[in-house]
C-alpha cells in the first residue's frame, strides 16, 4: 500500500486542507 504511517498525517492535512477550501467555496459562492 502507497499509504504508510507518516503520510497518513500527510494525507489527513491535505483533507483537512481540501475541506476548509470547499467550506470557504460554498459560503463565499452565491451560485448554487
Amino acid at each position: 500500500m502507497w499509504l504508510d504511517v507518516p503520510d497518513a498525517l500527510e494525507v489527513g492535512c491535505i483533507i483537512i486542507v481540501a475541506a476548509a477550501l470547499c467550506i470557504y467555496w460554498l459560503t463565499h459562492s452565491d451560485r448554487v
